[in-house]
């Protein structure tokens, strides 16, 4: 019925397991659960219930986002694929019954539960990532529905294997970022639905600001590696917001706004890691890795 498959690099996955583990022995179903290693640098010894947990592989070089998630296709036994990042925390105790109870109405390839973030701030070090993960990626089902592709993410997703086959993960991209973006514009071109229920997971890991403007580094270099290699970028950029507005500002002729800015970006860095995590400054600083 289900596979599982959790992508593992350099954290703890006993708690996600536990609760996985937990909840399928009290199912009358065929799942499994498969993690795959990308070659982590900092090893946790794993606890795992071999008849639940079928596979555990280990790489032995980082292979990237993309590619480890399209490595699954080939070694999940089940019709549906359940993708969870390995810093997932389960926060419902139906949470895989939901799933389950929707697949079982045989009406979408693809099924996306959301996520969410603590309520309260870890730390002052850690606010940028908590503010953007709570004001834009933690929304409801409702608030997906009205852009369901645009909201698609693969953080906590399940797909009908031979979506998966028939539209794989960009494998060029093998930073972080963006793959669910090119993913879930791929579905809307070939007219998959993509369904949204109120099933989130907790982001378990919140960055620290340096490291989160990092990954933002790396998810905007492969928005340019998307828009460079896309086949109708047009349609690129009409739905995804950063492009959007950086195309308009260079169709309007503000580029002197932006060598302002650039002038200005190192200390719109410190002030985003140190000082003011402001999300204007954000976008700001993103538009910023186009020049």
């Amino acid at each position: 019925m289900l596979s599982i498959c959790i992508p593992q690099y350099n954290f703890n996955i006993n708690p996600l397991v536990k609760s996985l583990t937990d909840q399928i022995t009290h199912l009358k179903t065929n799942i499994e659960i498969i993690i795959i290693d990308d070659c982590s640098t900092i090893k946790y010894p794993i606890e795992i219930n071999p008849e639940i947990v079928t596979k555990h592989i280990t790489l032995t070089e980082n292979i990237g986002r993309a590619r480890i998630r399209n490595l699954f296709i080939n070694i999940a036994e089940h019709d549906y694929m359940l993708f969870l990042d390995c810093d997932s925390l389960i926060i419902k105790d139906d949470f895989l019954t939901q799933y389950l109870d929707e697949i079982a109405k045989k009406k979408y390839l693809v099924i996306c539960g959301g996520r969410t973030y603590p309520d309260k701030l870890p730390s002052r070090s850690k606010k940028l990532r908590w503010l953007y993960g709570q004001r834009i990626e933690s929304k409801t089902a409702d608030q997906r529905k009205i852009f369901p592709h645009q909201s698609f993410m693969t953080n906590n997703f399940v797909i009908y294997k031979h979506v998966l086959q028939a539209t794989p993960f960009f494998e060029l991209l093998s930073g972080y970022g963006h793959e669910d973006t090119l993913l879930g514009l791929e579905l809307k071109e070939k007219k998959i639905e993509v369904q949204h229920i109120e099933n989130p997971v907790l982001n378990g890991e919140i960055e620290l600001n340096c490291h989160f403007l990092t990954k933002t580094n790396d998810g905007i270099k492969n928005l340019i590696l998307i828009l460079e290699s896309y086949s109708n970028p047009g349609i690129l950029i009409e739905n995804v917001k950063l492009l959007k507005v950086y195309k308009a500002i260079q169709q309007k002729r503000l580029g002197l706004l932006l060598n302002i800015i650039t002038v200005l970006s190192p200390l719109l860095k410190l002030i985003l890691t140190s000082f003011l995590q402001n999300e204007t400054l954000f976008n700001f600083y993103k538009l910023l890795i186009f020049e």
